[in-house]
């Protein structure tokens, strides 16, 4: 059971009355919110409660009508089955009390003052195991720098090449398609790297007449017009246009408030790829001159996308990697040691995607 807060007039003041009523069934009872809450618990006469966890951002008592061991944790809150919170909830539950599955979840905002639990309600999400993985027979194939400075290789049912290193998004730089000029977001414009010239480095700052970078993000290189482009977000969000062979700066464009977290380039379709921002996660196209086409929501197309990436916090959709292939896009996301822990296949014309690859440890 899990919420935000109690309802009532006086905010981190409130009860809350918990009835499990599952006779003749060993309970877990697990409580957990962000405001304090007196919680008042009472299982029914046959009902074996076993112990009860209490998490929470705020200390709060707990009182039961039965002597029942209360232990503290660490576990977060969640109120929706939507986001990491609950997936921590989940992990919590399994490395400290050996739970696999929940037979019920209770979640809200605000908590009413009375809740009865009566009844097991399995659901599939409700287990560390969802969603399951289906591999994939289509054929794309990505590569990712990785921290030694190396490419690994992946396809969507995972890494080709063992051991896995940890890598580097690869929205964070763009290669010339000869590999010999690498291209970085600068503070005011974009650095250029040329490996012809032992590693030499020059900066082109946009020119005094462009809308000066808020937070550059992602940077992406179009191969058949050998042009570089960065977007940055802040403020309308912009993309800026810059000509790799005359090492001019073109254009740029606002976005009118779409703010991008990542940019790629579709050497099949021929046209920019990003991911927009702040819980939105959606799939943005944008053709080769920086003008916005068509969105595409991730959160119901991609099975489990939400609970791994998360609809409760944007910083994770730093961690998204985007692999365009003409009519598939393969989306990877980055756990916090930077290895890839999920692998999507997202298909453009279906509108729907599969998980088609989960590390064994990041489930």
């Amino acid at each position: 059971m899990s919420g935000y807060e109690a309802k009532g007039e006086r905010r981190g003041d409130v009860e809350v009355e918990v009835v499990v009523d599952r006779p003749g069934k060993d309970v877990v009872l697990l409580l957990s919110s962000y405001d304090k809450i007196t919680w008042r618990v009472s299982p029914s006469a046959h009902t074996r409660l076993k112990y009860i966890v209490l998490s929470g951002y705020y200390e709060s008592p707990v009182f039961s009508s039965t002597q029942t061991p209360l232990y503290g944790a660490k576990a977060g809150f969640a109120y929706q089955e939507e986001g990491r919170r609950f997936t921590k909830l989940l992990r919590w539950m399994k490395q400290n009390l050996n739970v696999t599955a929940l037979d019920g979840f209770f979640g809200a905002y605000g908590l009413p003052g009375e809740i009865v639990l009566n009844r097991s309600d399995k659901r599939p999400q409700w287990s560390l195991n969802w969603p399951p993985v289906k591999r994939s027979e289509q054929e794309l194939i990505f590569s990712l720098p990785t921290r030694k400075g190396a490419l690994a290789l992946y396809d969507l049912n995972g890494p080709l090449e063992t051991p896995e290193d940890a890598v580097m998004s690869p929205h964070s730089r763009a290669l010339s398609p000869d590999g010999e000029r690498e291209y970085r977001i600068a503070r005011n414009g974009v650095q250029v790297i040329d490996q012809r010239l032992q590693g030499s480095t020059e900066t082109f700052d946009i020119p005094a007449n462009f809308v000066r970078f808020s937070w550059p993000i992602g940077i992406a290189y179009d191969t058949h017009q050998d042009i570089v482009s960065i977007v940055s977000f802040g403020g309308d969000g912009a993309f800026y246009r810059f000509d790799a062979k005359r090492e001019k700066w073109l254009d740029f464009r606002t976005f009118g408030g779409v703010d991008l977290q990542l940019l790629a380039f579709d050497p099949v379709d021929k046209q920019y790829v990003g991911v927009t921002s702040f819980g939105r996660n959606t799939l943005l196209f944008i053709d080769q001159k920086g003008a916005p086409q068509e969105r595409r929501e991730l959160l119901r197309a991609l099975p489990g996308f939400s609970r791994i990436v998360g609809r409760d916090s944007s910083s994770r959709e730093r961690n998204l990697v985007v692999a365009p292939q003409g009519r598939y896009v393969a989306i990877a996301a980055l756990d916090s040691q930077h290895r890839v822990g999920h692998i999507w296949l997202y298909d453009k014309v279906k509108r729907s995607g599969q998980l088609t690859y989960a590390r064994q440890d990041a489930m």
